[in-house]
């Protein structure tokens, strides 16, 4: 961001909350699991597996048919909007699951902020390890600018 004559105006908090609840809780070794509800979503009854790990709280609905995750719910400080740090329930419900490049892949993913959607990706095609020349990471040849955009703005 720097690099493009901007600030980042995301704090690393928001990443590490994201990161802290993510599905490859549900393989880690040190993760207490408990039974959560039952609840119905998209038409389909899902079981809840409550998972606990260094402290935090994360609720799977995993699919009774087929075992896919349907929906993950947890709470969690984040940088809001109000420029503080606020507590917050994040939800991401997952769908329309396909295989792509040999792994069965949600194509559709709604993330939903105190209840309201934030967010909603579709993906038509995902490639896992892909060949990417290092050419494309070089970084470009211009001076830094670090103002803040107000700065840029006036």
């Amino acid at each position: 961001m720097d690099r493009m004559g901007t600030t980042v105006d995301q704090p690393s908090l928001n990443y590490e909350s994201d990161l802290a609840h993510d599905i490859p809780l549900l393989v880690e070794k040190d993760a207490v699991f408990s039974l959560g509800k039952e609840k119905e979503i998209e038409g389909k009854k899902a079981v809840g597996i409550e998972v606990d790990y260094k402290g935090k709280k994360t609720t799977f609905y995993i699919d009774r048919e087929n075992y896919t995750v349907l929906e993950m719910v947890y709470k969690d400080l984040y940088f809001g909007e109000k420029y503080t740090k606020e507590m917050l329930e994040q939800r991401i419900r997952y769908g329309d699951y396909k295989q792509m490049d040999g792994v069965l892949f949600p194509a559709r993913l709604e993330i939903y902020q105190e209840g309201k959607k934030f967010a909603e990706l579709h993906y038509d095609e995902v490639v896992f390890n892909p060949e990417v020349a290092l050419a494309k990471f070089d970084r470009p040849d211009q001076k830094l600018d670090l103002k803040y955009r107000e700065e840029l703005i006036n």
